[in-house]
């Protein structure tokens, strides 16, 4: 799977000692928190694991939109979030449940708003501490995880989509229409252009409001089960339109 283009900085990629490994070994469950966190160079050996070892350099969610009948009239869409395996971890969303929502339903726009709406979660349930206060420590006080996240500087929220038109629309094709007008290369407004404003505004609020950054992982499809399927169920719940 080719990587794409990053002119905004947002794209995240791994150092190779963890691209090495086999997927499911490249993050983890906190076992105080319950949250995926993505592995950093010292934990790619396999003597590198258990609680005292896992710092909380990055965070990890996965999310993903499905919309049933994409494109089509009486289509429904959702979004599903997952930052831990926990039920309190995993959000599944009906499009009617969202703001800011119109009556058209695409996989697209699906994709685009559980983009945002997992930025916006990354703000309300991650426990990072507001820009200039400290972090809130929801683990074990005796792990180093204080210590590790202090020598890492400012962690990293990284959302995962097997989504390319999402990672790639938002990490460059957005810099290129900035630079263009707000045209594409075709010299005609982008689709969807709105919705990658919207989730640009969301990423640039949480930044300015939290300790944290955020970044956009591209993974397979195979690899982004768990929010495909709370996806599948805010769809079903959605309200014909």
């Amino acid at each position: 799977m080719s990587e794409p283009p990053n002119r905004s900085g947002r794209l995240w990629t791994s150092c190779p000692s963890i691209q090495r490994l086999d997927f499911n070994d490249q993050f983890m469950l906190c076992d105080y928190c319950d949250q995926f966190i993505l592995k950093c160079c010292q934990h790619s050996s396999s003597k590198a694991r258990g609680p005292r070892k896992l710092c909380h350099h990055y965070f990890l969610i996965f999310a993903d939109g499905s919309c049933l009948g994409n494109g089509k009239v009486g289509a429904r869409a959702g979004v599903g979030i997952a930052l831990g395996m926990e039920p309190d971890q995993q959000f599944a969303y009906s499009f009617s449940e969202l703001d800011g929502v119109c009556s058209v339903r695409t996989n697209q726009i699906a994709e685009l708003k559980a983009a945002i709406e997992a930025v916006k979660l990354a703000g309300t349930h991650l426990g990072l501490a507001d820009s200039g206060k400290r972090a809130i420590n929801r683990c074990n006080p005796r792990s180093r995880h204080q210590q590790l996240q202090k020598e890492a500087g400012i962690p990293k929220c990284i959302i995962a989509m097997d989504s390319e038109y999402v990672v790639l629309g938002i990490t460059d094709r957005l810099h290129g229409w900035k630079a263009n007008g707000y045209l594409n290369p075709r010299r005609t407004k982008p689709i969807n252009l709105d919705l990658f404003l919207e989730l640009e505004a969301a990423i640039n609020d949480f930044e300015e409001k939290k300790n944290g950054r955020i970044r956009f992982w591209y993974i397979s499809r195979k690899n982004n089960k768990v929010a495909d399927r709370l996806a599948n169920i805010g769809a079903r719940l959605d309200e014909l339109v």
